[in-house]
């Protein structure tokens, strides 16, 4: 015997299951053929993420924009660690920095502040993001450790900078970036 309504509730957990997803946070990196947009700001950096043979966790930083209307997602990379992303202008902050293990970001998520990871103060500041210009936030060297199967061993980042480097390594990766004015997100930068 059917049940009525069944059908329709199922439906509805569909939809609401594809809402959720397309509400999850991006990780809006440019390509390397795409040509910079004078309306957008960016940023760039190098994003190294270094962990053990076999190990499928990850580590992103997760940026909020200041009226809350957008929240992304810079990935540690084990290959091409130096990209861009394009934002909209406004004023953004690094809010956390996530550890996932083998599943998706926000299963098992694991959060940081750059408090507990020891790094710089000033990464906390907000910055503002204006169009047409690129914006250097660093270069990130994460460590995973390993603990097992399917868990993970707790992390560490390294930041350094090296703003002429990275800039040239970021031009060649992404060539869009050699129209626009390459700037240090924090004056703290060297």
């Amino acid at each position: 015997m059917r049940q009525p309504g069944r059908l329709r509730q199922c439906v509805v957990l569909a939809v609401l299951v594809l809402l959720a997803a397309c509400a999850r946070p991006s990780y809006p990196s440019i390509s390397a053929s795409a040509t910079a947009n004078p309306q957008k700001a960016y940023l760039y950096g190098r994003f190294w993420l270094d962990r053990p043979f076999g190990h499928a966790g990850r580590l992103a930083f997760e940026l909020e924009q200041a009226n809350g209307r957008q929240l992304l997602r810079l990935r540690l990379r084990d290959q091409d660690p130096v990209y861009a992303i394009e934002i909209d202008s406004g004023t953004y902050r690094i809010k956390d920095v996530l550890q996932d293990s083998p599943g998706m970001f926000d299963w098992e998520t694991v959060k940081a502040s750059l408090a507990q990871l020891r790094l710089p103060e000033y990464l906390a500041t907000p910055i503002t993001a204006e169009a047409g210009k690129a914006y250097y936030l660093g270069d990130f060297d994460g460590r995973m450790g390993y603990a097992g199967l399917f868990h993970t061993a707790p992390f560490a980042i390294q930041f350094s900078t090296n703003f002429d480097k990275t800039s040239e390594l970021a031009k060649n990766a992404v060539p869009a970036l050699k129209s626009l004015e390459l700037v240090r997100a924090w004056k703290e930068i060297p």
